[in-house]
């Protein structure tokens, strides 16, 4: 760069200087030229004068001791071309000049002037002839000055001109590399801190302390300062709206005016089951819905928020669709979707709607009875004793599970509500208080409950009673739901850090179609588990409650006609 600076620098002085001095030596010489014509014409003038005041009728005689020495050369040439004086020459030895120019010019204009070489002095001369008239007489009296004169006058000044130029030059060419120097060095820095920048070390400062960049570095620096800023906004902001978008359970999809996904969040993905990248896709690419394809389709034919309930991958999602005008340029009709798995939302409104109609049902069954019983022993007179007794009995029973059934909702909403104690406790004693309070129903039952207690004497933190009326709902189940002469087997350990207890019998099990909804309250899996067996039907819904209390799962496995084995893990910590 600074090699073809300096030599466009050196061509454009040197271009300049040579029209300028080509135009100058012009000038001088024409200057120097008109200013010996006009000292010809003075000199002539006063040779004319003195020759009109002259006493003497020849001209020859007048002459004759004429300065020698002087650089004007005099002529007098008769009007018919005749010398009749030349200061430099022998007159009568020269030719006739009527036929010279400046001769010429005279006679007919008065005055002339001429160029040309002079083969009677040998040189290069100016010459300037004026028409003079002595004692009726055509004369012409001619002066000349050797061009010599001109062109020594014109080399001196060229040779002076070169010299100066040559040190203008020089010190040109100095100052040039020196400024260049300076500019070069400022621009590196320039273009360093640029390059800095571009490489996105923003907030650079430059420090150059000429004077001719103070406003340039001033400005730079700002603009540095302003680009650092709102760069650091704008990634401030990114990572804001990225953490917030991928810590969303909703997916987010930015899609640009051509359908194509411009953005989305990581959800999104799982939502549609792909794995490979959603970028520049068509969302109708990607899935195949004639519903969801319909539904963006009549937004971009006139944008506004939409919302659609569509069912894909065996999942309940809606989508909710609004226009993204104004957001940039890029986006005229472009659209932000957000999209919600509503699957477990849905299942819970039907299971609320089958609890709803569970709990009317499950209270309506004992209310009738007890209802119908009374109306009888009311309107009948001739009631036996024996039925009359039979029929309280009913009416206690059906009482007493209309009792159990309040209790336990009481009980589920109480777990739901309430965060229960936070105590420690040992599971041996829980487990062994439990067997003893269920032992008359295993023997009712013939069933045997079999405990392998845990070697270790393990402690546990957390709502003891909610523990132990976890257990009372397991073990109960295994009993009412057992072969005669089957067992409840319950074990218990410690596995990293977590408690595992299981509760498994050998009863009459669960279809597999059954499994998932077995812990939905009121949900009975076969008609075998009646109300005859006593239960309310929120058993497991209970213990599923306190499980979660717990911040632990509930895993089931069973087969029918094989039993039934249910395994807790709770963490310990």
């Amino acid at each position: 760069m600074k090699k073809n600076i300096l030599l466009k620098s050196i061509l454009l002085i040197t271009v300049f200087t040579l029209i300028t001095s080509i135009y100058l030596v012009i000038n001088l010489r024409n200057s120097y030229t008109e200013e010996k014509i006009q000292e010809l014409k003075n000199y002539t003038g006063f040779f004319e004068t003195a020759l009109n005041k002259s006493e003497y009728d020849d001209i020859n005689m007048y002459l004759k001791d004429f300065d020698k020495n002087n650089e004007v050369r005099i002529t007098v040439i008769r009007g018919s071309g005749e010398v009749v004086f030349d200061s430099d020459e022998d007159y009568r030895l020269m030719s006739n000049h009527s036929n010279r120019e400046e001769v010429i010019l005279a006679l007919n204009e008065g005055e002339g002037i001429a160029k040309r070489f002079s083969n009677t002095v040998k040189k290069e001369m100016l010459y300037y002839g004026k028409y003079f008239e002595k004692n009726q007489e055509v004369f012409i009296l001619r002066t000349a000055i050797p061009i010599s004169s001109i062109y020594y006058f014109t080399k001196n000044i060229l040779t002076n001109y070169i010299f100066i130029f040559l040190i203008g030059l020089g010190l040109t060419i100095f100052t040039a590399f020196s400024i260049i120097n300076k500019l070069e060095n400022n621009y590196k820095k320039i273009d360093d801190a640029i390059s800095r920048i571009n490489n996105e070390y923003y907030g650079e400062k430059l420090i150059i302390q000429d004077e001719e960049f103070k406003s340039l570095i001033n400005n730079f620096n700002i603009m540095s300062g302003k680009i650092s800023k709102k760069i650091e906004t704008l990634e401030f902001e990114n990572n804001s709206l990225n953490s917030i978008f991928k810590s969303m359970k909703d997916g987010v999809v930015v899609i640009n005016d051509d359908k194509q996904i411009f953005y989305n969040n990581p959800i999104v993905k799982n939502l549609f089951n792909v794995e490979n990248s959603l970028n520049e896709r068509k969302l109708s690419d990607i899935v195949r819905n004639y519903e969801l394809n319909k539904f963006i389709d009549l937004f971009y034919q006139e944008p506004k928020l939409l919302t659609s309930e569509i069912e894909i991958n065996d999942k309940i999602l809606q989508f909710t669709i609004n226009s993204l005008k104004g957001y940039s340029n890029r986006f005229r009709t472009g659209a932000v979707l957000i999209i919600q798995d509503i699957t477990e939302i849905r299942k819970l409104e039907r299971i609320r709607s089958d609890f709803i109609g569970n709990v009317t049902h499950e209270l309506k069954t004992p209310l009738t009875s007890i209802k119908g019983f009374i109306e009888t022993l009311k309107n009948s007179e001739n009631v036996d004793r024996k039925t009359e007794m039979r029929f309280y009995d009913i009416i206690e029973l059906e009482t007493e599970r209309l009792s159990n059934l309040i209790n336990d909702m009481l009980v589920l909403s109480e777990i739901e509500t309430t965060k229960g104690k936070n105590i420690e406790y040992k599971v041996r004693k829980a487990v062994e208080e439990v067997v003893d309070l269920l032992s008359h129903l295993r023997r009712e039952k013939n069933v045997d409950i079999i405990v392998n207690h845990s070697n270790n004497d393990i402690i546990i933190k957390g709502d003891r009673d909610r523990f132990k009326q976890m257990l009372i709902n397991l073990i109960d189940n295994g009993i009412k739901y057992n072969n005669e002469g089957g067992y409840v087997e319950v074990s218990y350990e410690i596995k990293k850090d977590k408690l595992i207890l299981k509760v498994k019998d050998s009863g009459i099990g669960i279809e597999e179609k059954d499994i998932d909804r077995i812990f939905e309250r009121f949900y009975r899996a076969d008609k075998s588990r009646n109300r005859g067996t006593g239960g309310t039907g929120l058993g497991l819904a209970i213990v599923k409650h306190i499980v979660k209390s717990f911040y632990g799962e509930v895993v089931i496995n069973s087969e029918l006609n094989k039993g039934t084995e249910i395994i807790i893990k709770i963490p310990t910590n």
